[in-house]
């Protein structure tokens, strides 16, 4: 009696075959597109990270500004400080400053009432209409613009105020009124110098405290992380393994059936898994029972 088992066990591997190479294909890629996104993701943030160090240590200056030529004023220690002086001067004579371009949106009832709220404070109010850009001389921070004019004040102590056309700052000297905790509500449509009067008036009945800190007359350059101690942060690298994974995944669904083609093409096979002479022999013998 004849076994066939051997033949049944050849064909079953046979049958299996395609199976396997479609799986260990499709690992294969799918493996190595997750790793190589991983791997992508942590070099270009080598490279960024080496880039920061080189600019870090080549003392080079990177401008931050519509001028590519233009330092930040406001982080310039020797500033010009006559400006500031000259507005200080005239507080002796008037404790309100305004801006020949900020008289526009001023109005004189307002400012007689500013005058009056402030006369015989023993510490001062001092308030200033100014004209604002990032171009200025304070790069637009009417707070270090306060600060600055505070410094020339005439008074021992005080309080100023600045306002723009949107804005306002503060600064004090020898007191501490704890402005921003103070601020007094008022209407949308208030004009820049009622908005000014009601700051006055909400400050004017605040018992002023020792300043616990110094005042700064150069803008804080904020403190940015040495390049060195950057590290490549894990969310980085699973987002950048997601990344590898959707694309694996892509990747595999198109190579894997072109890797199984081609091993068929080179094994002699149709799409079908037959060699060609035993996929004609088949047509032959469906043919004659036809």
């Amino acid at each position: 009696m004849t076994s066939t088992s051997a033949p049944r066990n050849l064909s079953r591997t046979k049958d299996r075959t395609p199976l396997i190479v479609r799986l260990a294909a499709a690992i294969v890629v799918f493996a190595a597109v997750t790793v190589g996104a991983a791997l992508v993701s942590a070099s270009l943030f080598e490279e960024a990270k080496q880039e920061r160090i080189a600019v870090e240590d080549s003392g080079e200056i990177i401008v931050d500004s519509v001028y590519s030529d233009r330092i930040a004023s406001g982080l310039d220690a020797d500033y010009d400080r006559t400006p500031y002086q000259q507005i200080a001067a005239g507080f002796a004579e008037d404790p309100v400053y305004v801006d020949d371009y900020a008289a526009w949106s001023v109005t004189d009832a307002d400012l007689e009432a500013i005058r009056s709220e402030v006369e015989g404070l023993d510490d001062p109010i001092f308030v200033a209409f100014l004209t604002t850009s990032d171009l200025d001389a304070a790069d637009g921070d009417l707070d270090l613009a306060a600060a600055r004019i505070s410094r020339e004040l005439p008074t021992q102590t005080g309080t100023v105020l600045t306002f723009d056309s949107i804005l306002e700052g503060s600064a004090e000297k020898g007191i501490d009124r704890e402005v921003y905790r103070h601020q007094p509500d008022t209407d949308f449509d208030e004009t820049v110098s009622g908005e000014a009067l009601a700051w006055v008036r909400a400050l004017k009945t605040v018992t002023p405290d020792e300043p616990y800190t110094d005042t700064e007359y150069v803008a804080d350059p904020g403190n940015e992380q040495d390049p060195r101690d950057l590290a490549y942060h894990p969310g980085s690298a699973i987002a950048g393994a997601t990344i590898g994974l959707v694309l694996g995944a892509g990747a595999a669904a198109v190579a894997v059936p072109l890797i199984v083609w081609i091993r068929q093409r080179r094994a002699g096979q149709s799409p079908s898994g037959m060699t060609k002479p035993a996929e004609n022999r088949a047509r032959t013998k469906e043919g004659n029972r036809r």
